[in-house]
């Protein structure tokens, strides 16, 4: 099947509205995207569940996994699926003896597998039920020869044979930030307390939210979770999500924008290094731009860290500025 483009996962079809009236119709998306929600998540999903049930370490590592992946500010280049099936790869290639037989132990195996895994020289097969077929596995004996044509992160099982679920991301940057915290997680692994606190040290720029307005409220107690309440909840209601995601639109060519999607009171911002010195006029080029005296452009700092709180209105509640002189 082809790639999965870059607003993938979207619904197998989209309601517009004619110009003429109030007729409705349907678009419907294309082949692949089709594929991978009508076949392809709902075949690794059902296996996904049933390995839960034959393990029952599996989801609690699997809610670590992410939660660790949260708590780094990655939620928006991690995908979910890339943290199951690669919790799925610890359970299915151990031996009877080895199975992680608690949460912590199938853990601190993921951030073992993570720190040490090659994503650029070996594929990961998930082989449910031996289902995978002698054509696909013989497909990946030369694997580098045809490595471009595959994901960063290419995870193969069946029904997913060329790892279109993680077609898009993470992408080869997210993965090496991703091994560097797994190697340091793995070297404070004396208090998992270390291993679950955020590093804000290399961001430039803090943006802090108003918890009020997340529509999440974290707790450090967690049996206030399930504390009955008179509030009535809010549904999909993500204001810190849209707010990265419309970042990301204006200024992804800049900066990266990372943040907690399950207690988002911050955004942190960091800068990339190759595009804030100073370069030749370009109009493609021209966006967040201010002259210097040489006639030369470098990126206007203060006219985006004005824009970051003016997206952000009634969200932001201010703008912390670590360090700007990179």
């Amino acid at each position: 099947s082809s790639g999965i483009n870059a607003e993938w996962p979207l619904r197998p079809g989209k309601e517009e509205k004619l110009r003429a009236g109030n007729i409705s119709f349907w678009v419907p998306c294309s082949g692949a995207e089709l594929k991978v929600q009508t076949v392809i998540l709902p075949y690794v999903s059902s296996h996904l569940s049933s390995l839960s049930l034959q393990h029952s370490a599996y989801p609690l590592t699997v809610r670590f996994l992410k939660h660790w992946v949260s708590i780094h500010c990655l939620s928006n280049y991690i995908p979910d699926i890339f943290c199951e099936l690669v919790v799925a790869h610890i359970f299915l290639s151990a031996t009877a003896h080895s199975t992680p037989q608690t949460a912590t132990a199938g853990f601190l195996r993921v951030l073992s597998f993570l720190s040490s895994f090659d994503w650029n020289l070996y594929p990961l097969l998930i082989n449910f039920n031996h289902e995978l077929i002698s054509e696909t596995l013989e497909l990946y004996t030369n694997f580098m020869n045809t490595r471009s044509s595959y994901p960063d992160a290419c995870i193969a099982c069946p029904q997913n044979e060329l790892s279109d679920l993680t077609r898009d991301s993470p992408t080869k940057s997210s993965l090496n930030i991703l091994k560097r915290l797994a190697e340091k997680s793995l070297s404070n692994t004396n208090s998992l307390d270390s291993v679950f606190k955020p590093n804000t040290t290399s961001y430039n720029v803090i943006i802090h939210l108003k918890r009020s307005q997340t529509g999440r409220s974290p707790t450090d107690n967690p049996s206030q979770h399930h504390a009955k309440s008179s509030h009535f909840p809010v549904v999909e209601y993500e204001p810190a999500r849209l707010y990265v995601e419309e970042l990301s639109r204006a200024y992804g060519q800049l900066c990266l924008f990372l943040y907690n999607r399950y207690a988002p009171s911050v955004v942190g911002v960091v800068m990339k290094r190759a595009g804030n010195g100073e370069v030749k006029f370009t109009v493609n080029g021209s966006m967040a731009k201010v002259r210097t005296e040489g006639g030369m452009v470098k990126n206007n700092l203060d006219a985006m860290l004005s824009d970051f709180d003016l997206m952000g209105k009634g969200l932001v509640q201010n703008i912390e500025v670590l360090d700007l002189e990179i």
